[in-house]
């Protein structure tokens, strides 16, 4: 019958036939051995699995402690309240562009505090009269 499939048991090549007797040769060595580990198996993977979970909360920890003193470190730059800072990137401090905004400019020798323009008083201003004034009158 031309068209009926039949299965048919293949026939086995020398070098088929090598591999299949060392492939289960190799399984016939590690079934004794996986069978002796088995009982281990699970309080092993459960060690292992919270083994990692502990390394990653901890290398967590770690990053998030090293980012925070980074943080504390770069915010004791006095840069942006003083006098001698300008804001434009091509020129930050008028003394020491170099170190201006960088880990360098903390303890600078010649940092002065910037006040705000209403805290400065103009040579035409005058200040309020001492008297006091009370505005129900």
């Amino acid at each position: 019958m031309p068209g009926v499939w039949v299965n048919r048991p293949k026939l086995l090549s020398a070098n088929r036939l090598k591999s299949a007797v060392l492939s289960t040769t190799g399984i016939a060595v590690l079934y004794p051995l996986l069978q002796a580990l088995r009982p281990m198996l699970v309080p092993l993977c459960f060690i292992t699995a919270w083994g990692l979970l502990a390394m990653v909360i901890w290398n967590l920890w770690a990053f998030l402690r090293d980012i925070m003193a980074r943080a504390k470190q770069m915010h004791q730059v006095p840069c942006a309240h003083c006098r001698y800072f300008t804001g434009d990137y091509h020129l930050k401090c008028t003394v020491h562009p170099d170190k201006a905004l960088s880990e360098e400019a903390i303890g600078c020798q010649d940092y002065e505090i910037a006040r705000p323009e209403w805290m400065v008083r103009s040579p035409s201003a005058s200040w309020p009269s001492s008297s006091f004034h009370n505005p129900r009158d």
